[in-house]
């Protein structure tokens, strides 16, 4: 099926903009801004997002807000890949503006369906490779996007097209709800009996009696991660998830990963692998991020990973290093490049319940995280199928 194409810009409302400059000392008070972190980590964004705050004035009130339906652009990456990600607005219910480093763009609904388009950059089928330039990072241009030639199909079949793809990305957002409460449930339980103390059988004035602190290293064996040699391609592209930050954000269990080593690869480090189950737990760069792996797997050198002695301490732990978040930031140095080594990890302390206490919590939550563990599956399942489907869809080779 052959579809006419037309300079981007003939599709807009109005011209495109960048967004608002604000330094750190102004922010924290006024509208939600949109910054680079939440275009790359949300494709679908909404105003009940958490953001930061920006003061805006009266004209930025007038022309750098957000409505449903525009598509955000990143203007600059540390990667290639990275620029010209889009994300799409949808349901804005309060004012929401975007930073400077963003492009928005508002389509005219008459002629393009802002879904289709947002499903069109996220293809292979667009030349957004084109406009790349590369400098010291990898960036576009709005006036570039401008002149970008696209496809334009009838409103009927973008209007099909949009609905079909969108239906994959509304039973992901459900299934992401659904771990999220999940999620809360386990965290409240986690709250009313080790923060409150109000667990079976319990009595506020007994309640450590029996408790204790333990260092990481008492309660299991960590293990540093490591970055096979990058100079051998022979050691990547397997099978054996090779877990960085990145993968970890948003992300209770790790089911995906942006790099996998082969047998030979994972094999030059055996003493690296960490099995099922094993809590991770980020330690240089952007600290305090905490995981669990859904199978046996290897690290960067980035993260910390605890093999915990005994099965049923894992969703206790995985609630308590959390809370250690604050501790790691000032073990970090603060510096540029925040980093807790190994020796600092394995003497942080948390407290620890007595063993029947934990064996009761872990029998609770565990039915909460295979449930999580099986939508968070799901959602791989549903986005390999909507990715695979999005590029025959927008080259015209399915019919709609």
């Amino acid at each position: 099926m052959i579809w006419e194409k037309v300079p981007f810009e003939s599709l807009y409302l109005i011209p495109s903009r960048n967004g608002l400059t604000r330094p750190q000392r102004v922010r924290g008070s006024g509208h939600k801004m949109v910054n680079m972190g939440e275009l790359f980590k949300y494709d679908r964004i909404t105003s009940d997002i958490e953001m930061e705050l920006v003061p805006m004035n009266n004209k930025e009130l007038t022309n750098t807000v957000l409505e449903s339906g525009d598509i955000l652009f990143a203007r600059q990456s540390l990667v290639r890949e990275g620029a010209g990600k889009c994300s799409i607005i949808l349901d804005v219910n309060e004012v929401l503006t975007f930073e400077s480093h963003l492009i928005r763009i508002r389509l005219n609904t008459k002629v393009a369906n802002p879904l289709f388009y947002y499903y069109y950059f996220s293809s292979s089928v667009s030349n957004m490779q084109t406009i790349i330039q590369q400098c010291a990072q990898a960036g576009i241009r709005g006036s570039e996007l401008t002149k970008l030639e696209v496809h334009k199909p009838p409103m009927v079949i973008q209007n099909k097209i949009a609905n079909i793809l969108s239906a994959y990305d509304d039973l992901i957002e459900l299934n992401n709800r659904r771990i999220k409460l999940l999620y809360n449930a386990g965290k409240n339980l986690y709250k009313q009996w080790f923060i409150h103390f109000k667990y079976p059988g319990s009595h506020i004035n007994e309640a450590f009696k029996s408790w204790s602190k333990q260092k990481i290293n008492d309660i299991g064996k960590v293990i540093t991660g490591k970055t096979p040699s990058t100079k051998n391609p022979d050691f990547y592209g397997g099978e054996v998830p090779f877990i960085k930050t990145p993968d970890m954000h948003g992300n209770i269990f790790i089911t995906k990963t942006g790099n996998y080593l082969t047998e030979l690869g994972a094999g030059a480090q055996k003493n690296k692998y960490i099995p099922e189950n094993t809590l991770i737990v980020s330690c240089i760069g952007t600290i305090g991020v905490v995981a669990i792996t859904s199978q046996a797997s290897q690290t960067n050198q980035q993260i910390n990973s605890v093999i915990l002695n005994k099965n049923y301490y894992l969703y206790y732990c995985y609630y308590a290093f959390q809370s250690l978040k604050e501790q790691m930031e000032a073990l970090g140095g603060g510096a540029t490049m925040s980093n807790v080594n190994k020796t600092k990890f394995e003497n942080l302390e948390i407290v620890f319940p007595e063993e029947n206490l934990l064996q009761d919590f872990n029998d609770l939550c565990e039915p909460i995280f295979e449930q999580i563990l099986n939508l968070q599956k799901q959602n791989e399942k549903l986005s390999q199928a909507r990715d695979l489907l999005v590029n025959r869809l927008m080259r015209g080779e399915i019919k709609v």
